[in-house]
This record gives structure tokens, C-alpha cells and sequence, in this order.
């Protein structure tokens, strides 16, 4: 992934790390049906079920995922340190940090190679911005599932030269400024495209996850530009 610690600084350190919930606190009804959704995908796991966490941030997932199966243990990979604090800060005031291994660093750093029964990374590939480099983050999550594990991912996905697209920037954009975001965020988006962030269509999405080793990409939540599938190993 190339200049990886650079975007992880420039976007997750410090003050951004602080305010990032603060910031976002309007997607968090979009989180939570995703949530529910990620729980009925995962319903039949065991209920000593190993969860690995790609790209954590500030602990939504893991506190939610902590709550649906309480007796899972999870592996936390978060590569800004400010990010992962807040992250373990929450995990110990909600009781579940005994039941997490947490690891400040990328996937390809980590130890632990499973297997895991689920894995999941929500918002984050789309920060590989080169193919390759996004086929071996997948693979990274996929050769640490047991086999038939899960791996679940969100990203932003759309075809940016359709008409829909053309359509759907207006109101993903009046989305991002009713989210308490400085005004320009949105517009800095469609700058950040090939240069720091990935935007792929539903069809480059899901060839890239049959590519790093997984099988029957399935599309199961979509709001807005958010697109989430589900995949086994």
C-alpha cells in the first residue's frame, strides 16, 4: 500500500482521532443497520466464535460485535495509534477489553494468522488505492479464515461515470455536510479519487474479493455510496 503511514497520519492522528465519533455522529443510524445486518450474516457462528477486526478505528464494530456474541474473543488491527486509544478506552469502559488482542499496526504485521471464524473491515480498503495492493489486503483477511469463514467488508462503491452517479453526488454530498463536516468535505472527495481513495463498482468490487481467494461475493446492505458484502472463504 503505497505512503500508507501517510495517509493514516494525515486522516487518523491526533485531534481527527479525538474528534472522529464527534465528527461522524450522524452516520452512526447508517452503522447501526449495518450492524444488524452484519449479526443476522453471522447468526450461526459458534458462540466462542474468533472475530478478526481489520482496520478498527474507534471501536464501533468491535463494541457492537461484542455485544451480539458475548462469548467471542476478537483480534483489533488499527494502524493509527490515536485511533486505537480511544478504541481501547472504550472496549475497557464497556467490559470487553479481556476479550481482545489489540494490535497497532497494518494486517501484514500481524502475528496472529488464525484461523478466525469471521473477519471484517468496514470503510477501510478503499485506502488501497492501487488494485494490487487492494487484492492483497483482501487476501491478508481471507488466508487467516477458517474454512467457510466469513469475511465482511464495506466500501464506497459506485460507477462514477453513470448517470446514477451524476445523481446520487448531490445528495451523498448534502449527506456529508449535514454531517457535521467543514464545508468543501465533500467536494474534496471527488480530489481524493486515484490519489487516496478507491471508489469501485459493485462488478470491480466483488472481482476483487474473488480474486484474493474468496468465494460468492454477496452485496447485503447498501445507504448511499456505503456498499457491504459478505464472502467465504
Amino acid at each position: 500500500m503505497s505512503d500508507k503511514t501517510g495517509v493514516i497520519q494525515m486522516a487518523f492522528a491526533g485531534d481527527h482521532a479525538k474528534n472522529y465519533d464527534s465528527a461522524r455522529k450522524r452516520m452512526m443510524p447508517i452503522k447501526g443497520a449495518l450492524h444488524l445486518c452484519i449479526e443476522a450474516v453471522l447468526a450461526d457462528l459458534p458462540e466462542d466464535a474468533r472475530f478478526l477486526l481489520v482496520g478498527a478505528g474507534t471501536g464501533d464494530e468491535l463494541l457492537a460485535l461484542a455485544v451480539m456474541f458475548p462469548h467471542a474473543t476478537f483480534t483489533v488491527v488499527e494502524p493509527s495509534p490515536d485511533m486505537m486509544a480511544v478504541c481501547r478506552e472504550k472496549a475497557e469502559a464497556a467490559g470487553v477489553a479481556a476479550r481482545c488482542d489489540f494490535h497497532t499496526g497494518f494486517l501484514d504485521s500481524l502475528a496472529d494468522q488464525g484461523p478466525y471464524d469471521a473477519a471484517t473491515s468496514i470503510l477501510v480498503s478503499q485506502f488501497c488505492v492501487e488494485r494490487p495492493d487492494r487484492v492483497q489486503f483482501f487476501r491478508e483477511m481471507a488466508t487467516r479464515l477458517k474454512p467457510g469463514g466469513f469475511a465482511i467488508t464495506a466500501d464506497l462503491s459506485a460507477d462514477l461515470e453513470s448517470n446514477n452517479f451524476k445523481q446520487m453526488w448531490p445528495v451523498w454530498a448534502a449527506f456529508q455536510h449535514g454531517a457535521d463536516m467543514p464545508a468543501g468535505m465533500a467536494e474534496k472527495f471527488l480530489a481524493a479519487v486515484g490519489t487516496h481513495l478507491a471508489v469501485a463498482t459493485e462488478a470491480e468490487m466483488e472481482e476483487l474479493l474473488l480474486e484474493s481467494g474468496l468465494k460468492a461475493p454477496v452485496r447485503f446492505f447498501q445507504t448511499l455510496m456505503i456498499h457491504a458484502w459478505f464472502a467465504r472463504r
